[in-house]
């Protein structure tokens, strides 16, 4: 086993956070007690995972989400009562399992939140929110598949911070984009006109707008 001090959630007990208060809205302002700092322990290494240490992390809402317990509590849905969130930021190499070739101790490793994939590699769960038995990076050593990770190139012009926001929601924003954008070109065909874009949601969102303008396809 691999023990470590992480910031652990709880399940949701009686309808209310920690301290009695409704988290329907998603506030994390006060989330009680159910996030705690504590020891955590999870399996030692299988062959093709690697044991990393959190350098820098960025707050998504997937993370909002599960400490209010809204749209569901993840603890339950992963049969789980505590699990470690987080999985956005840049992690360092401490030891990599007997089958990764790929990574040294010391490199500097995006975290790519597909917690399981199916037979093409789309995600079907997220790493560090629904995937069971997935210990996210609100602790100070955690574990991840070596596909989960994705090696900073060096030298790098960007700082760590600049690659912790990249690895959940732009990854995320240039694949969904991709499809978007490629979908209404087909049914456009050679139309001239500029497509309406919108969005609604956080982070993702945000990016994927950013991709529409350096399309060309949002002038606003």
């Amino acid at each position: 086993m691999i023990s470590t001090e992480a910031w652990v959630l709880y399940e949701k007990r009686n309808g209310s956070d920690g301290n009695g208060a409704s988290s329907h809205n998603n506030d994390i302002s006060n989330i009680g007690v159910d996030l705690r700092l504590e020891e955590f322990s999870f399996p030692d290494l299988l062959d093709k995972e690697v044991l990393v240490e959190p350098i820098v992390g960025c707050w998504e809402g997937n993370m909002s989400h599960a400490v209010c317990h809204s749209p569901v509590d993840i603890c339950k849905l992963r049969k789980e009562e505590r699990v470690v969130i987080g999985n956005a930021g840049v992690v360092r190499v401490l030891r990599p399992g007997a089958e990764v070739a790929s990574l040294n101790e010391g490199d500097l490793c995006l975290v790519f939140c597909n917690g399981t994939w199916d037979q093409m590699g789309y995600p079907q769960r997220i790493y560090g929110y629904d995937a069971a038995r997935t210990v996210g990076i609100l602790a100070k050593r955690t574990k991840l598949h070596v596909q989960q990770l994705i090696k900073i190139p060096q030298p790098t012009k960007h700082s760590l911070e600049q690659w912790a926001a990249f690895s959940l929601r732009y990854i995320t924003a240039w694949a969904n984009w991709k499809v978007a954008y490629g979908v209404w070109k087909l049914q456009a065909g050679d139309a001239s006109y500029t497509p309406s874009i919108w969005g609604w949601g956080g982070g993702v969102t945000l990016a994927e707008l950013a991709l529409a303008r350096i399309s060309g396809a949002l002038r606003s």
